[in-house]
């Protein structure tokens, strides 16, 4: 998979840019050359400079990212974020890094010495039982000791899995509207065929409404697309398999049977949107009550 660099910078700089083929081609330069050289700033207005280690540490951050050798009017996206491009390096754990992918690893980080301060103990009571529910999920040992059991018994909660059920697996008998009710009661994610989610309305930030988008899949669209000449694709493909494994299954049988699987995720991911034709918020802004989303698509119990 090709390094997928994301800026944040370049959202926010694309808004100077607006303003900058706006007024004249020539501003952008001028505003390129003045961001980088602090030297040009008056005396008079050091006032109104933010000299906090916080600003500080965010203007050598930013600074950083670009690439004050590119001119904004030649390539912006090289000038806003060639320096974060050319320092990152993608883990082989990792599809893709960004800006913002930083920040959750630090604040992930800050958060994990949250939990393990003995102080948390000792606060209110949402703060406990957050830590009691970290503490059971770092003791390793009362894990090994359960092994493979409480997984094998959520997966029969949820209606099994197909590659382990073997010849007793019907397919008459799923049905995937059932199945989202039982991931949603046992706590699991819901968005494998429809994105269900609650936010403000974009022409109504009074309103609350709920909307309705696209799967979300494991892979990304452009990964998927690519199949198992992808080497996180055919990395994906390997983990479902290890995984039967490990439970029990033969390899040949779960080679078989969860290639099947990953086809489907491949036409899944074909029919969905790519990115550039996602951008026109207008056209996916449908509005509609219940009673019309029934009407439309009976086959779906929305009620």
């Amino acid at each position: 998979m090709p390094a997928k660099n994301i800026c944040f910078l370049e959202r926010g700089f694309m808004i100077v840019a607006v303003w900058g083929v706006l007024l004249h081609s020539v501003s952008a330069r001028s505003f390129g050359n003045n961001l980088l050289k602090s030297s040009s700033f008056n005396s008079s207005n050091t006032d109104n400079i933010c000299t906090t280690p916080a600003c500080i540490h965010t203007a050598s951050s930013i600074l950083k990212n670009m690439n004050p050798t590119v001119d904004p009017c030649d390539n912006f996206h090289k000038f806003a974020c060639g320096g974060f491009i050319d320092m990152v390096t993608i883990p082989d754990e990792k599809a893709e890094v960004s800006v913002l992918n930083n920040f959750d690893d630090q604040l992930l980080n800050q958060l994990k010495r949250s939990m393990d301060s003995p102080r948390l103990a000792e606060s209110i009571r949402p703060f406990r039982l957050i830590k009691t529910i970290y503490n059971s999920c770092m003791n390793r040992s009362a894990i090994e000791e359960q092994g493979l059991t409480r997984l094998l018994s959520i997966l029969k909660e949820l209606g099994g899995w197909p590659v382990l059920e073997g010849d007793s697996w019907k397919d008459d008998d799923f049905s995937w509207i059932s199945s989202i009710y039982k991931f949603r009661k046992t706590g699991f994610s819901i968005e494998y065929f429809i994105d269900l989610y609650i936010s403000e309305d974009l022409r109504n930030s009074t309103k609350r409404i709920i909307n309705l988008g696209e799967v979300t899949l494991e892979l990304s669209r452009d990964t998927s697309l690519k199949g198992l000449q992808n080497k996180y694709v055919k990395e994906y493909y390997q983990y479902m398999v290890d995984i039967a494994v490990i439970l029990g299954v033969e390899r040949d049988q779960a080679e078989k049977e969860l290639m099947e699987s990953l086809e489907f995720e491949i036409n899944l991911a074909n029919i969905t949107l790519p990115k550039e034709k996602r951008r026109n918020v207008d056209l996916f802004n449908n509005p509609m009550t219940v009673a019309e989303l029934s009407e439309k698509y009976p086959s779906i119990p929305w009620k």
